[in-house]
This record gives C-alpha cells, sequence and structure tokens, in this order.
C-alpha cells in the first residue's frame, strides 16, 4: 500500500509541476504578446503623426485631364507587309487639345495617312499577342506625337481587326 500511495503522490507532484510550468508559460506569452502590441501601437502612432507633419503632395497630373478632346479618325483598311494578302483595319481617335476644326481635321488627315505608311510596313508576326498589340500602340503613339508636333497626346486604339 505503501507504494500506491508514493506513486500517487508522484503523479500528483508532476501535474501540479506541469501544470505550474504551463501556467508560466502561458503568462509569459500574454505578457510578451501584450508588450508587442504596445509597441506596434505606439510604432504606428508615431508613422501617423509624421505623415501628418509632413506637407502634402499634389496630385499626378493625368494626362486625360484638362482641356482635351476626343478626335475620332477615319477607319484605316490597308494591306500589311506579309504574309500575302492579310489586311488590317484598324478605328482609332487621338486624343488632343483643343484644337481649331480645320486644323483638327487636316492633322487627322495627316495621321490617318501615316498610319497606312506605317501598317503597310508592319507584318503580322509584329503584331501578334498582347506583347505585340503593346509594341504596335507605342509605335504609333510615338509616330502620332511626332507627327502632330506634340499637340495630340495620345492615339487610342478602339478595334484592330487583321485577316
Amino acid at each position: 500500500m505503501a507504494d500506491a500511495a508514493s506513486s500517487s503522490e508522484g503523479r500528483q507532484r508532476r501535474f501540479f509541476a506541469a501544470l505550474g510550468v504551463f501556467l508560466l508559460l502561458t503568462a509569459l506569452a500574454a505578457g510578451t504578446g501584450g508588450l508587442l502590441g504596445m509597441h506596434i501601437l505606439s510604432v504606428a502612432e508615431r508613422m501617423i503623426e509624421e505623415q501628418r507633419a509632413q506637407p502634402k503632395v499634389p496630385m499626378r497630373v493625368s494626362k486625360y485631364m484638362g482641356t482635351g478632346k476626343l478626335l475620332r479618325l477615319q477607319p484605316i483598311v490597308t494591306n500589311l507587309a506579309s504574309p500575302q494578302g492579310v489586311f488590317a483595319r484598324i478605328e482609332a481617335s487621338l486624343v488632343t487639345d483643343a484644337l481649331r476644326e480645320e486644323e483638327a481635321a487636316v492633322m487627322a488627315a495627316r495621321i490617318g495617312e501615316d498610319l497606312v505608311a506605317f501598317l503597310r510596313t508592319t507584318s503580322l508576326a509584329q503584331i501578334e499577342g498582347g506583347a505585340g498589340l503593346q509594341h504596335l500602340r507605342e509605335d504609333l503613339n510615338e509616330r502620332v506625337v511626332i507627327r502632330s508636333g506634340g499637340k495630340v497626346r495620345e492615339i487610342v486604339i478602339e478595334t484592330l481587326v487583321v485577316q
């Protein structure tokens, strides 16, 4: 009987020792979490105060803001350089500053003529896929800005059909 009583006492001691260690670790974790939370809160408050103290940065100006207007080009249909018998039809508009009507019409005709000349030197392989369309858009934007002397901000490709 003495062995059973001593083994029962040993189990109780181990249980209470484990329970004590568990409670100690729980208290340590709670204290560490509380201190970390207070530190993060103080850092966040300091950052908010620094942002409020900084001068306000003006918004970026979009190239679509202001007095710009959309000038629709006539649809352009032309053959591509290769392969033989492949045609492209492009409908586009120009984002431009406010121009007089007659000046805008002349500029649109010149840009349309330039786009035809450019598309005739382009092959189907150059405009295939998303990357090809992006390169075409960049090339056309560059040509349009140069051709217009900076009066046109951008060309917007509305449709491009190749067959």
